[in-house]
């Protein structure tokens, strides 16, 4: 491997483009996933997951088993690949369509907190993907401080429903960033 440093896409840019250009994620009942880095035939990919979902003014987001996955191009933000998905794909027993445990925000957090976190975190990640995909463990300090705010951040913020999903389709992510962080 040369020392050139792959050019990414800002992870705002691939959100943008996933949420563009795939039909599951254009529909008003859907619900996307944070980013979820993957390595797809040795080459690093982003994973989204869509599932169908509704605001209510009760419990938060309602959530439904995801339905759809999209696979980006983490270089130029390009959609490679939009396909149905079951749970039973990542090891889940339960059927397709089943209500999932509501999306909420943290207690304390109103919708432009939780926005700018949102961003932060995807900073934090653009800082991170190429790292990741060299398997970098020896992190410098800026490099773990991105490490740790985007940890905190994810665990603050994602859907626990969508828990096993992102544990199951993003286990080398997730275990990468729970060894640097020295979790």
């Amino acid at each position: 491997m040369d020392n050139k440093e792959t050019a990414y896409s800002p992870m705002k840019q691939i959100i943008r483009e996933a949420f563009l250009r795939s039909p599951a994620m254009i529909a008003e009942s859907s619900h996307m996933s944070y980013p979820i880095p993957i390595f797809d035939e040795g080459k690093l990919r982003i994973l989204f997951i869509s599932a169908p979902a509704g605001p209510d003014p009760d419990i938060g987001m309602r959530l439904w088993s995801p339905d759809y996955k999209v696979v980006m191009d983490p270089i130029g933000a390009k959609l490679l690949e939009f396909t149905t998905i079951t749970p039973r794909q990542f090891g889940l027993n339960y059927s397709p369509g089943k209500e999932l445990e509501p999306a909420t925000m943290p207690p304390g957090v109103d919708i432009d907190q939780m926005t700018m976190m949102e961003e932060q975190m995807n900073q934090e990640l653009d800082l991170l993907l190429p790292l990741f995909e060299k398997k970098e463990y020896a992190l410098n300090e800026k490099e773990q401080h991105s490490a740790h705010k985007w940890k905190r951040i994810f665990e603050l913020f994602h859907e626990p429903a969508f828990r096993p999903y992102y544990l199951s389709a993003g286990k080398e992510f997730f275990a990468w960033i729970d060894k640097v962080t020295g979790n």
